[in-house]
Parts: structure tokens; C-alpha cells; sequence
């Protein structure tokens, strides 16, 4: 909540900031006038204390939003559209019941009204004590616990250990020690006592080790005897292939082709004999090679062709007279070349210097005299604004003060950048025919494109030029209250916003016979035009129900307004303001339709009026 003396201040802070979430914030006024909350709602029953800020917002928030009925029978509570029973439940708009006891309502810790929350304080901290309490004793006897546990899980792992042992040799150790000791030396004994055991082992390992080389000399022979038998069985079948190969397609006789697949195959093999193991992989990067290279080929004659087809059709769309009966495609290259040769016959260059000639004297002057049209178009509007000033200088807007309409050179930038480019194209013309250079042609040529419609983008640049050509569009208006005596600005308009709507009737009637006065060139409110001096002009405006809305006095100002403009005003209002409109009227055409069948006219004089009006009252 946001009081009127902070919303300036708060507003700005979050336009200018990044508050990486969402805010929502309600402006407060100094006045507000709270509606009575109704006696017997859960509204009536909440004081908010005096001095609260925003006091009176809140009882009206509470007034709307809590206007539930407090039921002390279901019978009542069936009759109210919003109520609510001492149960929790609860009674909504359009027959929606809820009923929430995932809390229990008497619990007093989820009490929220009051001036204070001391109590509910202590409360919370009385039964944090008794809770921390609760947990000191808890967490001893689960220290008391996890000891025994412990205690329990040793004493298991101890026992399984003596519960695996079978055999009490396995924990005899001094046994298993003793045996050993008595291999060792029996080893021992036998070994020294026995010299052709020796002899025969030495022997043994001798002949082991000869025939473990027999044996991997022997298996060396067999997997290259294999080996060929493969390399043999794949040669022949190799041969076949070539065979096969040849029969279907007989070897070239040409020279060229052959020495060029020569030359990829020792490019390939750098330096190594070609055998059978390696020909299917050289066949293969030759053949690839080969691939690549007419891929390559074809992309550069398509790129060639592609590129070959745009330069027709840019010089088609260029030159489109002289290429009626020729199409942009590779076919039509032989008429392109008969086109250039005739070119070359004209001998198109001796009329080069008459060409700049013409385009100086001819197109430069168009430019320019169309440059200096909508210059004098801008500068009607600036001279209609000045005699609508004249106009509004002498209608008071408001005690001591006027309005005046202003202008400001338009900040679009297609505008801008079409005025700067329409200047460019004129300028450094005069004195040189020279100056005149492709440069500028181009720039021409540029602007008459985009007048005409380029291809793709015509409802675009009718768009643009409808917008850049109304002249209109390069200025942005706006209105100045500015005093009379002194001429200095009181407020500036640019639209009507953060006004009251008396003040943007007045404003819009102000600025409706500015507009009047441009329209019929009115120089001044006391009359200008081609009928000024003898008094008589017809300016005639229908207004259809304009004042029925609006405030009396913002009717009275319109009319009086009007009246200063000599404006012929044909007012239709349906019996609306009849007191405001009728001293400005002098003929009434009264319509009725007493049977809704056809609609009855009947014109009479004001004073005609007046009296059947007075006769009939």
C-alpha cells in the first residue's frame, strides 16, 4: 500500500529498476471513504485501531471482502448467500461451501487479530520450553541406545569368529609351525643325498625348454601356411573379379585417361609397390578422388549458372521493354548475345553526352520542382496553423488565458530520412552540368523504385510512400495554454491524459474549431474568407448528439465557440440540454414518431417554438 505523498517517488523507483520478480502495489488517497461494514458480518465484528495507517482503507477492504454473515443455526446459515458457522463453514458466491480443519479452530496459536501479540508470544515460548525439554530426555536415551547397540554388535562379531573355528588345529598354531619345520629339513636331507635327481631334473628342463621352441616354430609355419593358402584363394578370386570387370566394361584405349588415373594411383601409393592386398584400397581413394572432383566441378558450373541466370534477370528487370521476348534461363543466352551485339552496333556511347543532358535538365528539374511542391505543401500547413493561432488568440480558454496549436518537425525516421534523401538529390545541381554524376542517378533511380513498388515489397512501399508524401506526416502537433496578457505558457498538451472530463471536453472543442477554422481557411474567429468583407459565408457543420454527455458548461463553451467561428451548426440531440443548446439556435425541426411506423418533420422558428412550448405547459 502506497500513500499519494510516496507514489511519485515508489513509481519511478520500480520503472527504473530490475526487480527480478513481480510487485504489486496499490495507491492510496488522502480521502477515502470507508463503507459501513453490515451488523452481524464478520466484518462488523474487527476494530481497527485509531491512528492505523490507511485505517479507513482497510475497513473498506474488509467491508467488501469479509461480508460473510456469522450463523449461530445451519438454518440461517442456508438462508444467507455468504455466511459462515462457529464450525469453520463457509458460504461463497454462486452456492460455493468450503470447509478447512486441517487446523483446529480453538487452537489459539493460530489467533492473528489483536492490538498485540504478547500473549501469543509466550504461549509459543512456554511450549518451546516443554518441547526442548521433551527433546533433552529423548536424545539420552537414545545415546543410552546407540551404547548398547554397539556393545551388542562387538560381542556378535566375536562370536561369530569362534562359532567358524571346526577344528582346534586351527587355533593350535605352535602345531602347524612344528610340521613345517620338519618338511623343510626332510627336503633338505633328500636333496643332498641324491645327485642323480639332480641330474635328471636339469635334464627334464632342458628338454622342456627345446621343445617349447619346436612347438612355436611349429605353430609359426602352420598360421603362414595358412596365411598363403588365404592370400592365394584371394588373388584368384581378385583375378576373376578383374575379369568380370573387363568383359562388361573393355579397358580404355585413351592415353589421357589412363595416364591421369596412373598419376592419382602413384599420387595414392607415395612410393609403395602396388600389390593385391592394396589395390582394392587405391581403386577405392582413386575412384573417390575422381568423385570429389567432378562433385566439385558441377557445384562450380551450377554456381556459374545460377549466378548467370540472376544477371539476366536483373538486366530483364532493369531493361524490361528491350527483354520482353527473352527469358532469364541458360537457353536464352544466344539471344542475350545477339542483344549485346546489336548494342555494340548502335554505338550506343555517342549519345552519352546527350543522355546526361537530357537526365540533367529533365530529371534534376523534376526533382527539384518536386521537392519544392511538398516544401510549399509543409509550408501551407505552417501558415494555416499561424491563422488558426490568430483564431484561437481570441477565444478565452480559460480566465485571462488561450490556446495555441505548435508544430514540431516529425521524428519518424522514414520521414526523415526521405526528406534528407530527397535533398541529396537535388543538391550541388546548379552551376556544373558535371555534378550531376551516376552517384545522383542512382539516388533518383532509388526513390522512383521504391514509388513504383520493388518486386516482393509493393504493398510495402505503398505504405511508405503514402506516408512519406503526405506532408502532413512530418510534423507532430500539440497545444499550449498560454497567457494572454504576457504570452508566457501556463500547460502543454500533447494528448489529453491525467485530465478531468469537463477539461478534455473543453479541449476537444477548442481543437474541434481549430480544425473547423483549417478546414473552411478561416483567418480569424471574426470571420475570414472569401465572403469576410460582406458578412455572408456558408460554413456549414452537423453535430449528432455531441453534447448529450457532457457537462453544461463544456456544452455552453462549445456553442459560444462556434458561435465566434460564424459556423452554420446543425445540432441533432434527443430532448438532451435543450436549456444549453437553446439560445444558440434560431430554426428547430422538430422530429416524432408517435406510432414506430414513419418519422414526422415539422420546422418552426425558435419563437414559434417558444410560444407553442409556453401554450403548452
Amino acid at each position: 500500500l502506497v500513500p499519494s505523498e510516496h507514489y511519485a517517488a515508489v513509481s519511478g523507483w520500480v520503472d527504473g529498476n530490475n526487480l527480478r520478480g513481480r510487485l504489486v502495489y496499490l495507491k492510496i488517497g488522502e480521502t477515502y471513504a470507508p463503507k459501513p461494514a453490515e451488523t452481524g458480518t464478520l466484518a462488523a465484528k474487527i476494530a481497527i485501531k485509531q491512528g492505523t495507517p490507511f485505517r479507513n482503507f482497510l475497513l473498506d477492504e474488509l467491508s467488501s471482502r469479509f461480508d460473510y454473515f456469522c450463523c449461530d443455526t445451519l438454518e440461517d446459515f442456508r438462508r444467507r448467500s455468504k455466511a459462515l458457522t462457529a464450525n469453520g463453514q463457509l458460504k461463497g458466491g454462486r452456492g460455493r461451501h468450503e470447509k478447512d480443519d486441517r487446523q483446529d479452530l480453538s487452537d489459539r496459536r493460530n489467533y492473528v487479530l489483536g492490538w498485540d501479540n504478547l500473549d501469543k508470544i509466550s504461549r509459543f515460548r512456554a511450549e518451546q520450553d516443554e518441547v526442548q525439554g521433551q527433546l533433552s530426555v529423548v536424545a539420552g536415551q537414545l545415546s543410552r541406545v546407540n551404547d548398547s547397540l554397539g556393545a551388542i554388535g562387538r560381542q556378535n562379531q566375536q562370536l561369530g569368529i569362534v562359532g567358524a573355528v571346526s577344528d582346534f588345529a586351527e587355533l593350535s598354531w605352535q602345531l602347524t609351525a612344528r610340521r613345517i619345520e620338519e618338511l623343510k629339513a626332510e627336503k633338505a636331507q633328500l636333496e643332498s643325498t641324491s645327485d642323480v635327481l639332480r641330474q635328471l631334473t636339469a635334464k627334464e628342463a632342458e628338454l622342456s625348454g627345446k621343445l617349447e621352441r619346436l612347438q612355436v616354430r611349429a605353430d609359426d609355419v602352420q598360421r603362414r601356411i595358412g596365411s598363403n593358402e588365404g592370400a592365394a584363394k584371394d588373388i584368384f578370386e581378385a583375378i576373376e573379379d578383374c575379369r568380370d570387370v573387363l568383359r562388361e566394361t573393355p579397358l580404355t584405349d585413351d592415353g589421357g585417361v589412363l595416364a591421369a588415373v596412373a598419376r592419382l594411383a602413384a599420387a595414392e601409393l607415395a612410393g609403395k609397390p602396388l600389390t593385391y592386398k592394396n589395390t582394392g584400397t587405391v581403386e577405392s581413394a582413386v575412384r573417390s578422388g575422381l568423385t570429389d572432383t567432378i562433385d566439385a566441378l558441377s557445384k562450380q558450373i551450377a554456381r556459374a549458372a545460377e549466378k548467370t541466370v540472376r544477371l539476366m534477370a536483373e538486366f530483364r528487370n532493369k531493361y524490361p521493354n528491350e527483354t520482353t521476348e527473352i527469358d532469364a534461363a541458360l537457353e536464352s543466352a544466344a539471344d542475350f548475345g545477339k542483344l549485346l551485339e546489336q548494342l555494340v552496333s548502335n554505338d550506343l556511347p555517342r549519345f552519352e553526352a546527350h543522355f546526361k543532358e537530357s537526365l540533367n535538365q529533365n530529371t534534376i528539374h523534376e526533382v527539384v520542382a518536386f521537392n519544392a511542391f511538398l516544401d510549399s505543401r509543409r509550408q501551407d500547413i505552417v501558415n494555416r496553423i499561424g491563422e488558426i493561432n490568430l483564431s484561437l488568440a481570441g477565444i478565452e480558454y480559460n480566465a485571462g488565458r488561450h490556446i495555441q496549436l505548435e508544430h514540431q518537425n516529425s521524428t519518424d525516421l522514414d520521414v526523415r530520412q526521405f526528406g534528407t534523401d530527397l535533398r541529396a538529390c537535388s543538391e550541388g545541381t546548379i552551376g556544373d552540368d558535371d555534378q550531376y554524376s551516376e552517384q545522383k542517378y542512382l539516388q533518383v533511380a532509388r526513390l522512383i523504385e521504391r514509388f513504383r513498388g520493388r518486386d516482393g515489397y509493393t504493398t510495402l512501399d505503398e505504405r511508405w510512400t503514402a506516408k512519406v508524401t503526405d506532408v502532413r506526416n512530418w510534423f507532430t502537433f500539440s497545444a499550449s495554454e498560454k497567457w494572454t496578457e504576457t504570452g508566457e505558457e501556463f500547460e502543454h498538451f500533447t494528448d489529453s491524459g491525467g485530465k478531468s472530463g469537463g477539461q478534455k471536453e473543453k479541449l476537444a472543442y477548442t481543437i474541434l474549431a481549430a480544425a473547423l477554422a483549417f478546414q473552411f481557411g478561416l483567418a480569424s474567429g471574426n470571420g475570414a474568407g472569401k465572403n469576410a468583407g460582406s458578412g455572408r459565408s456558408f460554413r456549414f457543420v452537423v453535430i449528432d448528439e455531441a453534447f448529450g454527455r457532457g457537462s453544461d458548461e463544456s456544452a455552453r463553451y462549445g456553442l459560444e465557440l462556434f458561435q465566434r467561428m460564424k459556423l452554420q451548426l446543425l445540432i441533432v440531440t434527443p430532448l438532451q440540454k435543450i436549456h444549453v443548446i437553446e439560445p444558440f439556435v434560431s430554426h428547430v425541426g422538430f422530429v416524432a414518431n408517435t406510432n414506430g411506423d414513419d418519422s414526422q418533420l415539422r420546422n418552426m422558428t425558435i419563437q414559434e417554438y417558444r410560444d407553442e412550448r409556453d401554450r403548452r405547459a
